[in-house]
């Protein structure tokens, strides 16, 4: 779940989870949560004001507010 200090939050789906992490820590964001911690279907990160939720899916794209 996405820290709850965070102004907005953005669910993304993505098919490689760990490569769209290092994209967003490469921006600044930093890692808050995974969920399940065995096989993670979820990451939620933050940074600048804004939560992201990367959502493991068969498609890339696809983002919701």
């Amino acid at each position: 779940m996405p820290p709850t200090d965070a102004n907005g939050c953005v669910v993304i789906a993505c098919r490689d989870l760990a490569a769209n992490q290092a994209f967003l820590e490469s921006l600044g964001f930093r890692l808050r949560s995974v969920f399940p911690a065995d096989d993670p279907r979820e990451l939620g990160l933050a940074g600048h004001g804004l939560a992201v939720l990367l959502r493991r899916s068969e498609r890339d794209g696809g983002g919701h507010l």
